[in-house]
């Protein structure tokens, strides 16, 4: 930093054990920095080094902030109408070679755990800390129905008031399986919610924190909790996310108002559990009377009929996700979508990241990429990685 202001940063690792046998890890610098500063680089010593560009963080006042992974070739708009109804942002990602996983050069991008996601994670984290109350971090397929209040922030705030020494807060993911349409006319969310079927498996949980508590965060774990707090798990029985892991597309209508009227119980471990529903009837009902006057109006409805019935990429990621992860195959490589054989598919319309970076090249064998510019683009050859 320039000026006569010295500043000390606490140098640490997103992620303290290297996950999955990935060779780079995300840190993170923190300290104070004097809102009238000059400079900012990121240098190797006290003379040369990269300006850093400067963001400042959302001042609103939120109750709830959710910061989802990077999605990466999706398709399965029956998942993110059940469950995302928020802005989405690009994330950026420096492409090296011409098919990255495959290429030649060295490519950090497949030796960083799952599509960066602890780095996309703490930026999210960063941008709302001063302004959320709780940030919480799921999958697109993570559904957490609130149970110790009317709504998350009821539901959070009792979770910190149970764990009062709680930097994060760990909620379990019980494994389901739910059915769909592939029509848009006949699609219902509340119907998929009323098919969840419990497989009486759990899996790593996600976190919700609270940001004036920790620093940074991995989707599964806060490696930066600030002392005096700790990570506590909620118990399983009290809540837990729903995983929707396996999708079924049956060929009949699954719109069913008896079966909307007559939610399956929430049964984690699968003992045939009647202490509670998944959801309200009456939530539901209001739910799927929402999601009908969202979908009627203007041009959402012109829109809504054009959606897809064919999945070209999901059934390729799913095939590649059980092989390199899900089967618990070749544990000691790093896995991500960089090493799925993803085909192109020329005259395919799709919403691709387009991302600017400038290069700082004066360090021996060092090169660092920063990002000037990122958003959407379309194009008609296939969707890119």
């Amino acid at each position: 930093m320039q000026g006569n202001v010295e500043v000390q940063f606490k140098i640490q690792p997103v992620i303290n054990k290297i996950p999955f046998f990935c060779k780079w890890v995300p840190y993170i610098a923190v300290g104070q920095v004097p809102e009238d500063h000059v400079l900012l680089k990121l240098s190797t010593n006290k003379k040369d080094g990269m300006e850093l560009s400067l963001r400042t963080p959302f001042q609103t006042p939120r109750k709830v902030v959710a910061c989802f992974s990077p999605l990466f070739l999706n398709e399965r708009w029956q998942l993110l109408l059940a469950t995302v109804e928020t802005r989405i942002s690009p994330w950026p990602s420096i492409k090296i070679g011409e098919s990255r996983a495959a290429s030649p050069m060295f490519d950090p991008n497949t030796e960083l755990e799952f599509r960066n996601q602890a780095s996309a994670m703490t930026d999210c984290l960063l941008q709302y800390k001063e302004s959320a109350e709780f940030v919480i971090f799921p999958d697109p397929d993570d559904i957490l129905v609130p149970v110790l209040g009317k709504n998350y922030h009821e539901e959070f705030t009792a979770a910190f008031n149970m764990f009062p020494t709680a930097g994060a807060i760990v909620y379990n993911m019980t494994q389901t399986s739910i059915e769909s349409s592939i029509t848009p006319a006949l699609y219902s969310p509340i119907s998929l919610l009323s098919s969840i079927k419990f497989k009486g498996e759990q899996r790593w949980g996600k976190l919700v924190v609270r940001p004036e508590r920790v620093d940074s965060t991995w989707i599964h774990r806060s490696y930066s909790i600030k002392e005096g707090y700790e990570q506590k798990v909620m118990p399983v029985d009290v809540n837990a996310f729903y995983h929707l892991r396996i999708w079924k597309f049956p060929d009949y209508p699954t719109v069913n108002r008896t079966k909307i009227s007559n939610p399956p119980y929430f049964d984690p471990y699968h003992l045939n559990a009647t202490k509670r529903t998944v959801y309200n009837v009456s939530d539901g009902l209001k739910i799927q009377r929402k999601f009908k006057n969202r979908v009627s109006d203007g041009n959402m409805k012109a829109i809504y009929s054009r959606l897809p019935k064919v999945s070209l990429y999901y059934p390729l990621i799913e095939v590649c996700y059980n092989r390199i992860f899900y089967s618990m195959k070749d544990i000691g490589t790093c896995r991500g979508p960089e090493y799925c054989n993803i085909p192109a598919f020329p005259g395919l319309r799709c919403t691709n990241v387009a991302s600017e970076f400038v290069t700082y090249k004066s360090y021996k064998n060092i090169y660092i990429h920063q990002l000037i510019s990122t958003d959407f683009e379309e194009g008609e050859n296939g969707c890119t990685l």
